[in-house]
């Protein structure tokens, strides 16, 4: 009995362990704790200008309070998807401190973090001036395996994972966030850099970009994959259909893409974004929880470079 005992304990902690292990967050960063002023930012973290001109450091990604203000922009102050503080670039890192306005080249760079299978990073943003007067805004998300400064993130193209554009035609209202996901399975086994990276043309558009509450964690529970062959692209209708609040979406890829799925209004305006990232074959499903909206009907769009395709659902509450 006593030894029947014991080995069940020995599975217990062994379970407990194992998932407190595979549930490791590897980088949480919401920039609460980082202290106010140019050039305060996390531990092991670094900025970059590599436009070909000076800037003002105090435009480049710098650590702001909520509703202060955004360095070059008087019209508009920081904000931030929860607590008191996010990290906001402008449109003056485009601006040459000698005279004139260029293309802008502002990096933030994450520590170095080891990346397991399952990992993924996600983070919110908000970027662009709505119209009337609005501008655009641009965001790339790059993985570097050489060191932290930009031309080692450049060196391999293809390490760019993603690519914001803050479109100031479907931008609800002012920074609004949205959640951003991206897989990166393709470093299991290497430590990394993230670079992020402002590189808009701000001589004709440009305002600021704001990133808050990033996390690099395993796993991504937020969407799961079944271990099916499939050989075509599909978007399922969503279920249950009706729904209130919760409800599951699968889409299936029939080879590794970037993939979106983003969730819009009966007016067209773009509320939720449920994936963004590159995405090896198989079959997924994602949960669409709409506690915070109105019952109505709303759409929901899958987007690769091969395949596009959007559904009707309702909601019911």
């Amino acid at each position: 009995m006593k030894k029947s005992f014991y080995t069940l304990l020995s599975f217990v902690l062994l379970f407990v362990f194992s998932n407190a292990a595979f549930s490791q967050v590897k980088l949480q960063e919401g920039f609460e704790n980082i202290p106010i002023g140019v050039g305060n930012i996390p531990s092991g973290w670094s900025t970059w200008n590599n436009a070909s001109f000076p800037i003002d450091p105090a435009s480049n990604w710098n650590v702001q309070y909520k509703d202060s203000a955004i360095v070059g922009i008087s019209s508009s102050t920081n904000k931030v998807n929860s607590g008191v503080k996010s990290i906001v670039v402008s449109w003056n890192s485009g601006n040459d401190t000698n005279g004139g306005s260029f293309v802008s080249d502002a990096w933030l760079v994450t520590k170095r973090i080891s990346i397991s299978a399952g990992d993924s990073l996600r983070f919110f943003a908000a970027g662009g001036k709505p119209n009337p007067g609005g501008w655009w805004d641009s965001l790339q998300v790059w993985v570097s395996i050489i060191d932290s400064t930009p031309t080692g993130f450049t060196a391999i193209p293809e390490y760019r994972i993603g690519s914001i554009l803050f479109n100031p035609n479907s931008i609800g209202s002012q920074f609004e966030f949205k959640r951003y996901a991206f897989s990166l399975s393709r470093f299991i086994g290497q430590t990394v850099w993230i670079g992020f990276r402002y590189n808009t043309n701000c001589a004709t558009q440009g305002y600021a970009v704001i990133i808050d509450d990033i996390k690099l964690a395993n796993p991504n529970v937020e969407v799961q994959q079944n271990s099916i062959l499939v050989d075509k692209f599909e978007l399922s209708q969503n279920y249950p259909n009706p729904f209130n609040p919760t409800t599951n979406i699968k889409f299936s890829l029939p080879k590794a893409t970037d993939v979106r799925i983003v969730v819009y209004s009966s007016s067209g305006q773009e509320i939720r974004t449920l994936v963004n990232e590159y995405k090896t074959a198989g079959s997924y499903n994602v949960d669409f929880n709409a506690s915070d909206l109105a019952s109505g009907t709303y759409f929901y769009k899958i987007v690769t470079s091969d395949f596009t395709e959007t559904k009707k659902m309702t909601l019911v509450k």
